[in-house]
């Protein structure tokens, strides 16, 4: 995407938000985002919920997943609105502990199901509800506050609750002007994503969509062999829940007969290849290059351009280190899981557990390269701003 300097572009000031803020946007370039918009009768076509700023959980194709807003720029400010839980103008009592339950409910459904036909169903109040598991983004903010105890759309079903309907509800206030702050000259460029675009594939939604495939046909595998996959957890997504069903089969021989079609299943699906070389080469290329070769080469850099680089990018390295922790934290998991699961079964490990285990490990190996990268960057943007002011 080309990105004309000249612009003012606006980004999110994470210590601004707090947790239950609802993110509403909308896409102009988008042919689906103006159909939603034109059947809703709203400017509107996207909602979100901030659940620990910088990130905000998002029901978006094909699921639920968490998202930050530090990666996003905005260049038109009337194609977002950030609401807040009002306690004085809504009446809403005890309002920041409802919107941090809220907030942590959103957090729950994290790789749960986007429900397509919801959302295309969603303004016709007259059509039933047949799906609980299954979310669209602003079915999503509605559940996650009706969890912590209230109706956000007032009047409304939360399986019909549309981005309008949180635009007009009366116990919110529109905050959008206090978490927005101006960017400066080359943040413009360095953005990696202005929220009014297209959204990219990241591994993240490639990793969500590929786990949702394989719970689906996992389903009818175990059916086969008359066990049900127990998705009665709301905290589990529907990998998870194929998982732990897994390891709750006692029967060591029916257990290793399905790891046997579960594990070829993740690999026909290419679960395990996701964050491979290609992937980390092309993480570590894009902060690597992005700056060396488009701010620091010759020198030409003034002190502010090289210290608005520094404050993009130290942003970015807070949002690298959280999947390094969240990655190690995993594989520490899996280890023990593999280990007492081993030892109920006599020895025998399943290969399911080990391969998870090692996925996780290189997902752990990816995060900590970019991590790293990032952290080389901006020590290198520091030394430049002290070289500059000499």
């Amino acid at each position: 995407m080309e990105v004309n300097l000249n612009t003012e572009v606006l980004i999110f000031d994470a210590g601004s938000l707090r947790p239950g803020d609802i993110l509403l946007s909308t896409d102009p370039t988008s042919a689906r985002s103006a159909v939603i918009r034109t059947a809703t009768w709203s400017d509107y076509s996207h909602a979100a919920i901030c659940v620990d700023p910088p990130y905000f959980v998002e029901a978006v194709w094909p699921s639920v997943m968490f998202v930050t807003c530090q990666r996003w720029g905005i260049r038109d400010r009337s194609l977002i609105r950030v609401l807040r839980l009002d306690p004085q103008g809504g009446g809403v009592l005890n309002a920041a502990s409802i919107s941090e339950a809220a907030a942590a409910a959103a957090q729950r459904f994290v790789g749960h199901e986007y429900w397509r036909s919801g959302a295309a169903t969603a303004r016709f109040s007259f059509l039933p509800v047949k799906q609980r598991s299954r979310f669209f983004c602003s079915h999503l903010v509605a559940v996650a506050y009706h969890e912590a105890g209230i109706m956000i759309a007032p009047g409304i079903a939360v399986d019909k609750v549309l981005p309008e309907s949180l635009a007009q509800s009366t116990l919110v206030r529109n905050v959008t002007d206090e978490v927005l702050v101006p960017s400066h000259g080359l943040e413009d460029w360095l953005m990696l994503q202005f929220i009014d675009d297209h959204r990219i594939t990241s591994p993240n939604d490639l990793e969500h969509e590929t786990k949702r495939h394989i719970a689906r046909k996992a389903k009818k595998i175990f059916a086969k062999r008359n066990v049900k996959i127990n998705d009665g957890n709301a905290q589990l997504g529907p990998f998870d829940a194929v998982v732990a069903t897994l390891l709750s089969v006692r029967d060591n021989q029916l257990a290793r007969e399905l790891d046997t079609q579960l594990f070829k299943l993740m690999k026909e699906e290419g679960l395990f290849g996701l964050f491979s070389r290609e992937f980390r080469r092309y993480d570590i290329d894009l902060v690597r290059d992005k700056v060396v070769a488009e701010m620091l080469r010759s020198g030409s850099s003034s002190v502010d351009e090289i210290k608005d680089a520094h404050v993009v990018w130290s942003r970015i390295l807070a949002t690298r280190l959280a999947p390094v922790t969240r990655a190690q934290r995993e594989v520490v998991n899996f280890e023990k899981l593999t280990s007492v699961d081993t030892a109920t079964r006599g020895g025998e490990e399943l290969s399911l557990l080990r391969a998870l285990t090692e996925m996780h490990r290189e997902v752990y190996d990816w995060a900590k390269q970019a991590a790293d990268a990032t952290q080389r960057l901006v020590g290198v943007l520091e030394k430049a701003m002290m070289d500059s002011m000499c």
